[in-house]
């Protein structure tokens, strides 16, 4: 009698699985499919208490930009070959140093409306492209670019992510990640511009895209 239980059991817990499985494939055959891979390369060390870890790197010229698993940014890099030669000259210089690489894939929007992804994948590549500009102006600085020239690209970088704040309220997070950012930038014209500060906005650009990537990911 207990066997027949049990067997009935089992059986009601696979037709269960089947259906959530047939369920789940009907909702991806109904929607778009964009392929979307971006990657980013983040160089963490293990972040023991984040307020000590933090100024700890940033002393050091690091971005001190906290991911989760308590993991400690000290740079983000956008492929995998420039990524590992930083790792290399820096592995012996930091305890617990590792790369971990943070992806979108594909993006999934329901049904046919193309206006819809085009406007989320034309937002992500705007993003993307100031992920750019910001990235390039720290190698600038690095190679001795004077603070004026600094000064001047951030202004214009801080005046793009005023107006796409306000163009992509649709969007809030987006929205809001462009204004803090903003904000960020404005701090740097004021003051001194310093790489790691830069690369603190950098890092948190990037996990803003992938986190806005991941409103349309399965």
């Amino acid at each position: 009698m207990r066997t027949g239980v049990f067997q009935r059991i089992i059986t009601i817990v696979c037709l269960c699985f089947l259906l959530s499985v047939g369920v789940y494939t009907l909702y991806l055959s109904r929607r778009t499919v964009i392929a979307f891979k971006k990657e980013f390369y983040f160089l963490t060390v293990q972040a023991e208490t984040v307020e000590v870890s933090a100024l700890e790197i940033q002393n050091d010229g690091g971005a001190g930009f906290m991911l989760p698993k308590n993991r400690m940014a000290l740079a983000v890099y956008f492929t995998k070959s420039d990524a590992e030669k930083v790792f290399a000259k820096n592995k012996d210089r930091y305890e617990k140093l590792s790369l971990v690489c943070l992806s979108c894939e594909e993006l999934y929007f329901s049904g046919e409306r193309k206006e819809e992804w085009e406007s989320v994948i034309n937002a992500l590549n705007t993003l993307y492209e100031h992920i750019l500009l910001l990235n390039e102006l720290i190698v600038r600085v690095e190679n001795g670019q004077t603070q004026e020239a600094s000064k001047r690209i951030l202004n214009e970088i801080e005046g793009n992510f005023l107006y796409l704040e306000k163009s992509y309220k649709n969007f809030s997070a987006l929205s809001k990640l462009y204004g803090n950012s903003a904000e960020k930038l404005r701090e740097q014209t004021e003051n001194f511009v310093f790489t790691k500060n830069l690369r603190y906005v950098v890092c948190g650009l990037c996990k803003g895209y992938l986190d806005f990537a991941g409103e349309y990911s399965v």
